[in-house]
């Protein structure tokens, strides 16, 4: 008998410690429930259907938690994508990983769906594959460059440029992508001895003012711009909107490309709308094969083209709708012996056209088509080509539709047309396509 009351004595003893850690169990799991649900209003983020980062766990809570806010230090997962001036950074989580169908940030404004479009990753430049719109050089302040190697840009894909890629070594740019200029230092320059080719791309200016080109060439350098390439809406405030040289000893060839609707800015001292080798600089070649150069203007000097001690070799192509516009050349004394060239200006330069179309080009000063000026050295020999519907509006000068050679300067120059080069329909007396030799 008494065996059996101590028994029962000490399940009775059991059952009320059960009953205190039940009871301690409870209040623990109140205050933490209570801790969870109070909001926090520094933290400034509001998450609506959030959910831990890692496996599911049974808190005990709902798993209904839209419109609350959670309490304490946020930060994104790790892959999260937030939106900052049109682009896409990369987001590495610094405390608990929180993913939500949507994510307000208060104090930056951003509002995004999980499945939102963005319209380009930020990524730090380099030779390799793009497969998604990227964007370089917003905000990276060490050098940005292309060293030995290839770029290839994926059909549909564009890579923004906003600041200037150098070039060193030999680089090859391909793949049926875009490259655009997404602010006004983007371009490419190459540095001393590089070697730079484009292959199958497009590359858009986008129309954006500049004080510099597309691609710029230091000295000693290969530029190759290849079949199914085009090069549009580049524009550089001096010149050159599409190719600028400011160094000797470069070969540039353009292989059944497109340059179109580039330009140097309005007024003296815009030339050479898509490409400038400006005084100074010496052996450079250009060379066009059945090239296509259109619609590209200039204020001064050479729509499309400005060549100054060096060479042009143009086999076939089309060339047309180029133009100089600004009117300043015709009352400033100095300018008005050296202005105009709607397509193209040689001065102290070898150009040698072996053939191709030259259409609708124009001038408001002198030479619709070709500007040869007076100064010694300057070559131009005209093997063949056809030259119609090319204008100059300026009235002593309509005759120079097709060439104007200048007499302001008494240097040793020579134009040579052959045999079988058209200039006009034969029958117009009204200066389209004319050549004037003063």
């Amino acid at each position: 008998m008494k065996k059996r009351k101590s028994n029962q004595a000490a399940m009775e003893g059991v059952r009320h410690k059960s009953s205190i850690t039940q009871q301690v169990m409870a209040l623990i799991l109140g205050l933490c429930l209570a801790v969870v649900s109070i909001p926090t209003s520094q933290s400034g983020i509001s998450v609506k259907a959030a959910q831990a980062e890692g496996p599911a766990v049974n808190s005990g809570l709902s798993e209904d938690v839209e419109g609350q806010e959670l309490g304490g230090k946020f930060s994104f997962p790790e892959g999260f994508v937030t939106e900052t001036d049109g682009r896409k950074k990369d987001a590495t989580a610094t405390d608990k990983s929180i993913r939500g169908k949507k994510t307000v940030a208060e104090d930056s404004g951003v509002e995004l769906e999980e499945d939102t479009e963005l319209p380009g990753q930020l990524a730090e430049p380099g030779c390799g594959i793009i497969t998604e719109d990227t964007v370089w050089g917003e905000s990276w302040s060490e050098d940005l460059q292309l060293c030995d190697g290839e770029l290839v840009v994926m059909p549909g894909v564009t890579l923004t440029i906003c600041d200037m890629i150098e070039v060193r070594g030999r680089v090859t740019v391909k793949g049926g992508g875009t490259i655009a200029r997404g602010q006004t230092r983007g371009h490419f320059s190459c540095e001393d001895g590089a070697e730079l080719t484009f292959e199958d791309i497009t590359l858009d200016g986008r129309s954006y003012p500049s004080n510099v080109c597309m691609v710029s060439l230091i000295g000693n350098n290969n530029l190759t711009i290849g079949e199914g390439c085009v090069i549009q809406d580049w524009i550089a405030q001096s010149g050159g909107g599409a190719i600028y040289i400011p160094g000797n000893n470069s070969n540039i060839t353009i292989n059944r490309a497109v340059i179109e609707n580039c330009k140097a800015k309005d007024g003296l001292g815009g030339n050479g709308g898509a490409i400038y080798c400006p005084d100074g600089r010496i052996n450079n070649k250009i060379t066009l094969n059945d090239a296509t150069i259109r619609n590209c203007s200039a204020g001064d000097k050479g729509g499309a083209i400005y060549v100054c001690q060096s060479e042009v070799i143009i086999n076939g192509g089309l060339y047309e709708n180029n133009r100089t516009t600004d009117t300043e050349g015709l009352t400033d004394f100095y300018a008005r012996g050296i202005t105009g060239g709607g397509f193209l200006f040689n001065c102290m330069s070898n150009v040698t056209i072996n053939g191709g179309i030259f259409s609708g080009n124009s001038s408001v000063t002198k030479g619709g088509c070709i500007h040869h000026c007076g100064h010694g050295e300057t070559r131009t020999y005209i093997n063949g080509g056809t030259f119609l519907g090319n204008t100059c509006t300026n009235q002593p000068y309509l005759g120079s539709g097709g060439l104007y050679h200048s007499a302001v300067e008494q240097g040793d120059t020579s134009v040579v047309i052959s045999d079988g080069v058209v200039f006009g329909d034969g029958e117009g007396t009204d200066g389209i396509d004319g050549i004037l030799l003063e």
